[in-house]
């Protein structure tokens, strides 16, 4: 996937117990990667950055669980 290094540091820079939204840019798309951790899991959701209303991912699991379903989920939905 294209810009899979700011994928994978929007999901796993964000604190445990904290939230975070990171802009990134895949196939000349800016996408939100909103991602929200508890103890428990990580939620991800990612829709583009000019229309939230068309989430193209939302999943929870581990961080590494996250990822990948998120990254098939842009590839899947931008190419």
């Amino acid at each position: 996937m294209q810009n899979e290094k700011e994928l994978r540091t929007a999901i796993r820079g964000t604190d445990k117990g904290a939230s975070s939204t990171t802009l990134i840019r895949v196939h000349g798309i800016t996408l939100a990667v909103a991602v929200s951790k508890s103890v428990e899991a990580t939620t991800v959701t990612i829709y583009p950055a000019a229309d939230p209303s068309q989430v193209i991912h939302h999943g929870t699991g581990t961080a590494g669980e996250c990822y990948a379903d998120a990254a098939d989920a842009i590839e899947g939905a931008v190419v």
